[in-house]
């Protein structure tokens, strides 16, 4: 139910490898919306190296487990933050799921 999510919310970082801290909450919040998912999903897209990738428009999700909080979705700009982010959860040892790359060396963009 909804009120057990919420109760469990606060010991969710329990769930987190040993040493590492959960997402920025600043990178929670939505990043700068371009497209619909939809449409970054159905649009040509191009695996670049991921530091040309920042500043153009992401056409995959990637989140880190756990804690299992997006960081970057498709439609939206691929922000430095977001990317260093899901570099330091995957090298803290949360694995990455949703890129087309899980070393997050390419990430595909519109």
């Amino acid at each position: 139910s909804r009120q057990q999510e919420l109760e469990y919310l606060p010991h969710a970082g329990a769930a987190l490898p040993r040493g590492v801290l959960p997402p920025e909450p600043s990178l929670w919040a939505a990043g700068e919306t371009v497209c619909s998912p939809r449409e970054a999903y159905f649009r040509p897209s191009v695996a670049v190296e991921a530091a040309e990738a920042i500043g153009r428009v992401s056409a995959e999700l990637a989140c880190a487990y756990p804690p299992g909080i997006p960081l970057l979705l498709p439609g939206e700009r691929v922000s430095p933050q977001a990317l260093a982010e899901l570099r330091r959860l995957r090298e803290a040892g949360c694995s990455i799921s949703g890129p087309a790359d899980e070393s997050l060396e390419t990430i595909r963009v519109l």
